[in-house]
């Protein structure tokens, strides 16, 4: 099922296709589709994060890279440093050969999101 999201406050509902209007703002928003899947949780962020890896997506490995990023989540405050630590992790995983070059924007990606 699609999402859609309310151009003016940016309200976001899951519905069937169809043409709907935002029940805070009325009428004169229109909500507009923004996706068919659902938003990506931290838990969806580290999977992804995982499958760009050469690592095998076992149980501890992907509880191994959930441990690393929650506790760079937790410890480092919003915004840049946050997206220096993706960013680093990204170039040593790409360093220990565990990362290929072309896989590296988008496990950052994944990581920004988690980090969000």
């Amino acid at each position: 099922m699609p999402i859609y999201r309310c151009p003016i406050c940016g309200r976001t509902v899951k519905r069937p296709e169809g043409t709907y209007y935002c029940s805070k703002c009325g009428q004169i928003a229109t909500m507009v589709k923004i996706s068919e899947k659902k938003v990506v949780t931290k838990e969806d962020a580290v999977r992804g994060m995982l499958t760009q890896t050469t690592i095998a997506p076992t149980h501890a490995a992907f509880s191994l890279l959930e441990s690393a990023v929650f506790a760079a989540y937790t410890t480092l405050p919003k915004g840049s440093p946050r997206r220096v630590f993706v960013q680093d992790f990204a170039a040593s995983l790409n360093r220990k050969g565990l990362l290929r070059n072309e896989l590296v924007d988008r496990f950052c990606e994944y990581g920004y999101k988690y980090m969000e």
